[in-house]
């Protein structure tokens, strides 16, 4: 999803990964992996798996790697990438996968008061993480980037799947929502064959689940939730049935300035990094929810993120902090009965 190797690097870096299948279960998994967006996306089935299962993974797969050439900003050839560059030139006829897109992205960004913003990228530039050079920018620069973000300033008409940029030189970034995104339309694919269990997850930060693992003692499929920062520790399990999750963090690409850290997932409401949660998953009933769900939970205050859960019942929420003691973490939960969200007595040694 980059034009180099290390701009790959930079974009999978910026994710955290607390959420994994569990590895531990006897009766392993028959797996399928791609390289796409910047991070591996991997296919798994029950050994028992349907005829057709591996050629469907297989086509399911090369769909997230068609996505990929429609939707990154990082391939000057995409339609984004087009769309960014005609921005200014008024109304613009968009595909449908776009437009569904950009439709699901507005409605997160109403639901969360403007927590998520697809049209953000202008801060990340303005911060240094767009190409990984974390940088302190200057009150000026930070209001020049606000001024060209705000989903707002964006109008779409799903019936002649238009869309119109109310100020120039706007530029749409899918990065928040796109792996989720892609995890649904693979899950179309994989749905409309008639299989019904699998495991897709893209980078780790992203997973769909539909069915049943073979061998658990419960409906869904068990995935690992580890520390935020100390990544061998696994703190808890989802129990993921007919959903998906998503996660967002900021362990892997951030910078200090003046003694401060400072990481590089940012509130488009204030311009700053945020600094509340050392990371949020979201479990939400499709890809694209979770992703985006999650990410404008972690530039959620703790005060505003409970108004949110409250407000949003349909959003299952497990978010990290800082203890009162150093090196502590506390764990907060929303919206998830004691069936989805285990959480471990003490934190177990990844395998």
């Amino acid at each position: 999803m980059t034009e180099s190797e290390a701009d790959k690097a930079d974009i999978e870096n910026r994710t955290v990964k607390p959420v994994r299948p569990t590895a531990s279960l006897p009766n392993c998994q028959l797996e399928f992996g791609r390289h796409a967006m910047a991070c591996q996306f991997q296919v798994l089935f029950n050994l028992q798996h349907p005829a057709n299962g591996p050629e469907l993974a297989i086509r399911a797969l090369d769909k997230i790697s068609d996505l990929e050439q429609i939707l990154s900003v990082y391939i000057a050839t995409s339609e984004l990438s087009k769309l960014n560059r005609e921005s200014s030139s008024g109304p613009i006829h968009v595909s449908e996968l776009v437009g569904n897109l950009i439709e699901l992205a507005l409605q997160f960004h109403r639901i969360t008061s403007g927590a998520f913003d697809i049209t953000s990228a202008s801060l990340s530039q303005a911060w240094g993480f767009s190409r990984r050079n974390g940088r302190m920018p200057t009150s000026e620069e930070i209001a020049n980037a606000l001024a060209l973000c705000g989903s707002q300033w964006l109008e779409y008409n799903s019936e002649s799947r238009t869309l119109s940029f109310q100020r120039p030189n706007f530029q749409l970034n899918p990065g928040g929502i796109g792996k989720g995104y892609a995890l649904d339309q693979a899950a179309h694919l994989l749905d409309q064959g008639c299989v019904s269990d699998y495991l897709m997850h893209g980078g780790l930060s992203s997973a769909l689940a539909r069915g049943d693992q073979h061998g658990a003692e419960f409906p869904g499929w068990r995935i690992a939730v580890r520390h935020p920062y100390r990544t061998e520790e696994l703190l808890g399990e989802i129990r993921l049935c007919n959903q998906a999750i998503g996660t967002s963090g900021a362990a892997n690409q951030y910078f200090y300035y003046q003694g401060k850290r400072y990481g590089h997932i940012l509130d488009p409401r204030t311009g700053w990094p945020a600094q509340h949660w050392l990371s949020v998953t979201v479990v939400a009933d499709c890809g694209a929810a979770a992703d985006a769900i999650a990410t404008a939970a972690f530039v959620l205050s703790p005060e505003e993120l409970d108004a949110f859960a409250r407000r949003e019942p349909q959003f299952g929420i497990v978010a990290f902090r800082e203890g009162v003691r150093s090196g502590d973490t506390e764990v907060l939960t929303w919206n998830l009965s004691p069936s989805t969200w285990v959480p471990f007595d003490r934190p177990i040694a990844r395998e």
